[in-house]
């Protein structure tokens, strides 16, 4: 016991971090972003599973928007909540998640609102990047 105890002392005194340490420095924040007709509970299992990895709430952030907006309008809200992550936990730049049509809103914030600056990594599950037919049936149409 007295061997590890050195050991970490020796270590924090001449700066070398831990493996610990070094991966909580280097991860970014992250932001997830919900699909049609969603909400930030959709991403409770995931944001669970992120805290249990050793994630802060701090380090994690989700919102909900208004689906029926354009995906335009919608990047500027993606785009605000990039800027309170990073003013928040002081990254330069964060990591989104994404599910569906927050694939494209916050693609339009990465290609048009230079986003790119911003984020280091973006995924998206199950984003219709090339669009898809099957969005003309979630149109609300008030005269059928």
């Amino acid at each position: 016991m007295a061997a590890i105890t050195l050991v970490a002392t020796a270590t924090a005194s001449i700066g070398i971090a831990t493996p610990q340490a070094a991966a909580a420095a280097v991860r970014d924040p992250i932001l997830f972003v919900h699909g049609w007709q969603g909400s930030a509970s959709n991403w409770d299992y995931m944001w669970g599973r992120f805290l249990a990895a050793g994630y802060s709430t701090e380090e994690l952030a989700r919102f909900s928007y208004d689906t029926s907006q354009s995906n335009e309008n919608i990047a500027l809200e993606v785009k605000a909540q990039v800027d309170a992550l990073r003013a928040k936990t002081g990254a330069a730049k964060v990591d989104i998640i994404t599910h569906s049509m927050g694939g494209l809103n916050s693609r339009w914030y990465l290609k048009k609102l230079e986003g790119l600056s911003f984020v280091d990594d973006w995924v998206s599950i199950g984003g219709p990047n090339h669009g898809t037919e099957v969005a003309w049936g979630c149109l609300d149409d008030p005269t059928s």
